[in-house]
């Protein structure tokens, strides 16, 4: 690739003739020479490195080697070297061409001075193009080390690959001599080679990380000569625009994020708040529990009515049978005794009789009176019962107008819609 690009830019040169000797002769023969030189000296490196990449890929495939990718891709680096130079010299055939045309052209205005521009812009890329001759011949310098580091590599790896010829003859040996560790020594031969492998892996992936650094500290490199490039002021241009426009993203997503944050707790506020359908069935549930209540309270009344009045029953009881035992008692010694005694006897008696009869009478008045507020609570709860279901009533009606009302909203949402 570098001869051909040599060779080409001394084409180049021929094809211009001898006319333009006395205008040109200074900076083409600089040029040639550079270029005789780098060429014959880049040649002379390539084969010497084309002939040791090619005895080492040889040697290091039966060591399995890990480092040929190294090599490999510094040679493909200086290739496309190679390529650049060539393309190089057939560009600046191309503008002398178009300069000698300019040259022979007498009525051609600002001739001398589009050479002049011409002249210095391929004189700047005569510099790029020999720094990158240096740097290639740095990286050759870098390349024959690690060539020389994996020749050492490849000699220590045959001399393993001997020790462990050796070892795995006498694990051979001890196999035939004893077939009862066969199974062990089976497993070993399997973990050795795993182990092989592995390293052989990370050798490969060494290398491969050790090639691709080097090609991304001349990329990088390459990038900061060419920084005062118009297109890097165009990239930083557009870098710093994108991070204007992901500040702005980041605080809209902030602002989203409290947005978010606002309506999830007005969301939950709003479930809070029961609904129309919510607090009817708490009302019918609260209207059941108090129904339950009712009964429960009624019942409980009852029993305590049954016990006063059998209380008191059995109070009256009490009094009549101790009345009948003391008139028992004192009958027989009245009548034994003076007719004084038997007077006297009879006007008690009468007064007893009295004194029940007045409290028959008491009894009867307060039972009237209590028949009377019984049938006046009657009359009241009939009067309540059907306030109740009036009640109940209008809260249906009411949920019936409620129902008819959302529905006719639903249907005036859809025709505004519409």
């Amino acid at each position: 690739g570098g001869g051909g690009a040599g060779g080409d830019v001394l084409a180049a040169l021929e094809k211009l003739g001898v006319s333009d000797a006395g205008e040109l002769s200074g900076f083409e023969r600089k040029m040639a020479a550079a270029n005789k030189a780098a060429t014959a000296e880049e040649k002379r490196l390539m084969e010497q490195e084309a002939a040791e990449a090619k005895d080492l890929l040889k040697g290091m495939a039966d060591a399995k080697g890990g480092v040929v990718s190294v090599a490999g891709g510094q040679v493909v680096d200086m290739l496309t070297t190679g390529e650049e130079l060539s393309a190089a010299a057939a560009e600046y055939e191309a503008q002398r061409a178009k300069a000698q045309e300019q040259l022979a052209n007498p009525g051609s205005v600002g001739v001398g001075s589009t050479f002049k521009r011409q002249k210095a812009a391929l004189k700047q890329k005569l510099k790029k193009e020999e720094t990158k001759i240096e740097l290639g011949a740095a990286e050759n310098d870098i390349v024959r080390g690690r060539l020389q580091e994996a020749t050492e590599q490849m000699r220590k790896q045959k001399e393993y690959n001997v020790k462990l010829g050796s070892e795995i003859e006498a694990l051979t040996r001890l196999e035939e001599a004893d077939s009862t560790r066969k199974a062990d020594l089976d497993a070993l031969k399997r973990l050795v080679m795993l182990n092989e492998s592995l390293r052989g892996q990370e050798q490969a992936f060494k290398g491969s990380c050790k090639s691709q650094r080097t090609k991304l500290t001349a990329e990088l490199a390459e990038l900061q000569e060419a920084g005062t490039d118009p297109q890097d002021a165009r990239l930083t241009e557009i870098e710093a625009m994108h991070a204007k426009v992901q500040s702005k993203y980041q605080r809209l997503r902030q602002m989203l994020a409290q947005k978010n944050q606002a309506v999830a707790e007005a969301r939950r506020l709003i479930d809070d708040i029961p609904t129309r359908t919510e607090l009817i069935q708490y009302e019918r549930r609260f209207v059941e529990l108090y129904a339950q209540v009712t009964r429960k309270l009624e019942e409980v009344r009852k029993y305590y009515d049954m016990y006063n009045i059998l209380e008191q029953k059995r109070d009256y009881l009490d009094k009549e049978v101790k009345l009948l035992n003391s008139i028992s008692d004192n009958f027989d010694t009245a009548m034994r005794g003076r007719q004084a005694n038997k007077d006297q006897f009879l006007e008690e008696f009468e007064k007893i009789i009295a004194g029940v009869s007045q409290q028959q009478k008491n009894q009867e008045q307060a039972f009237l009176l209590r028949a009377s507020k019984v049938e006046t609570l009657n009359n009241d709860y009939q009067d309540l019962v059907e306030q109740e279901r009036s009640y109940f009533t209008a809260v249906k009606d009411f949920q019936d107008e409620c129902n008819r009302n959302e529905l006719l909203e639903g249907r005036l949402k859809e025709l505004e819609k519409q």
